[in-house]
């Protein structure tokens, strides 16, 4: 729901054609959500991967689509030509999270163009939902250490994405079952689960919350119009 409610026609005003570098991009399904949401902007897409993925092969027959095998370190050498940067669900298991911003910061401030960021990450309420994901968690402080690499050309946003009924939801369906019976269940019990979530969902949108279910952080460098609202960081 967020990534399809982002401003894309007018970040694609601000971007012009899209060179895309996803790291920690598993499948690539994210590549082609940014086709669909980019339409005639989207260019290019390169997804950097731990380890090569069975999926990888159904692009290969389109070459806007590019795959390499690397660390989350090691992605820098995959940023010249890239004015989007995104992970999905992929940050709190890079064990060098401050040594890739780093690289990210010095590519964004030598670049002198307008770059979007846009990462998906767990808040520190997943400590009790999803329990040993990944390597860490994020707060709004944390976040902030990171976000200060950046100049004052950028802007820097925060979304809280669902709030104390999403959280309820996920550990009624992942979290205990998990610790009682070795799984969650959500494809045992998938009508009750998309009912539950959608509930929650609505129920969120009209509430304020510390603890939401998730972070979306958007760094917009150089742009010419604040096209976000949200609380920055």
């Amino acid at each position: 729901m967020f990534w399809m409610n982002l401003p894309w026609r007018a970040l694609s005003n601000e971007l012009g054609n899209v060179t895309a570098l996803e790291v920690g991009c598993g499948s690539g399904v994210y590549g082609r959500l940014l086709e669909t949401c980019l339409g005639d902007s989207f260019k290019r897409y390169v997804g950097v991967d731990i380890e090569a993925k069975e999926q990888w092969k159904s692009y290969s027959t389109d070459p806007r689509f590019v795959f390499h095998v690397a660390r989350a370190s090691d992605a820098f050498k995959f940023l010249p030509g890239t004015n989007l940067i995104l992970t999905q669900s992929a940050l709190e298991h890079f064990e060098e999270d401050l040594l890739y911003f780093t690289q990210v910061s010095q590519y964004v401030l030598r670049s002198q163009v307008p770059i979007l960021q846009v990462h998906l990450i767990p808040s520190a309420s997943c400590l009790t939902t999803y329990l040993w994901h990944g390597v860490r968690q994020y707060t709004p402080r944390t976040l902030s250490k990171l976000t200060r690499l950046f100049g004052a050309e950028t802007q820097r946003f925060l979304f809280g994405l669902g709030a104390a009924s999403c959280n309820r939801v996920h550990r009624e369906f992942i979290t205990w079952p998990n610790l009682r019976r070795g799984f969650d269940l959500r494809n045992a019990e998938i009508v009750r689960y998309q009912r539950d979530v959608r509930s929650a969902i609505l129920h969120d949108f009209n509430s304020m919350s510390r603890s939401p279910a998730f972070y979306a952080l958007v760094l917009a460098s150089n742009f010419r119009v604040n096209h976000f609202y949200a609380r920055s960081t």
